[in-house]
């Protein structure tokens, strides 16, 4: 099997027939056309190998080097070989949620607890984009989501929840650098656009291969959208503070830094 990505890169992957099942579910909702038909030789290959321990997943080879992480690395691949490639939009590692027409971005590698927060935002009502990519339109900054199960790891496994939605292209209202401390409790601190850029550009999948459109994607976001820094404790009380720092009426653009102070708090109802 191969997939094609927008920019005409080609991913060999092989498996065997047992496994073609298990693959499909895996493949990118976007960015990677699948195909049973040769094409020209392969920019990388991805080798799927059945374990003797089926529990334990299956020995997965990049480029003939052998890799940990089973079928959770499988999708891992896939995805970023059609994130980094696409054409149009521009893949920033980050959580996406929506809450009143808005869109928090929650930029960050794997172990931010991205997915924990995504989980605690669907409890109390918001919109769950993704737990993986926000896709950013660069011309306007406007954001959609990898549409794919949230992923929450728990014992040693890893669960997949079906809370993501699929939605039109949203503005940004809040972006939020966040790392976990659950000692520390939760602190946020606003912070200027070009430190909101720096942690946009840091988390861009395609940042050095198509550094212009990235920086464009970056500064679009932050033109639009307020930007805090801090540390989250509990996930739920964490995301609440989150969504109460915009109204879901108007974006910054709609404002002028002078006219606007960086901490009004804008208190919500959960259950409106």
């Amino acid at each position: 099997m191969w997939g094609i990505a927008d920019d005409g890169a080609v991913l060999e992957v092989t498996c065997s027939v047992d496994d073609e099942a298990l693959l499909v579910t895996r493949w990118p909702p976007l960015g990677l056309i699948r195909t049973d038909t040769p094409p020209e030789r392969p920019d990388r290959r991805l080798e799927i190998r059945s374990g003797d321990q089926p529990t334990a997943g299956p020995l997965v080879l990049v480029d003939g080097t052998p890799s940990t992480g089973g079928w959770e690395r499988v999708e891992s691949e896939l995805a970023i070989f059609a994130a980094e490639r696409l054409t149009g939009l521009v893949a920033v590692h980050a959580a996406v949620v929506t809450w009143r027409g808005l869109a928090l971005v929650v930029p960050g590698a794997s172990g931010v607890g991205k997915s924990t927060l995504c989980v605690a935002a669907a409890a109390v009502g918001a919109k769950v984009l993704t737990d993986e990519y926000a896709l950013v339109d660069a011309a306007s900054g406007q954001v959609t989501g990898w549409h794919r199960p949230i992923r929450v790891r728990r014992d040693g496994g890893v669960d997949r929840l079906n809370l993501a939605v699929s939605s039109e292209p949203v503005t940004v209202g809040l972006v939020a650098l966040v790392v976990h401390d659950p000692v520390a409790g939760s602190n946020w601190t606003p912070i200027a656009q070009a430190d909101a850029v720096i942690g946009l550009m840091n988390n861009t999948v395609c940042a050095r291969s198509r550094p212009d459109e990235s920086l464009d994607a970056a500064l679009s976001i932050a033109r639009s959208a307020r930007a805090v820094r801090g540390t989250r404790g509990e996930a739920k009380s964490s995301i609440v503070e989150l969504l109460a720092m915009f109204d879901g009426r108007h974006a910054r653009s709609a404002e002028t830094p002078q006219n606007r102070s960086p901490n009004d708090p804008l208190a919500f109802e959960l259950n409106e």
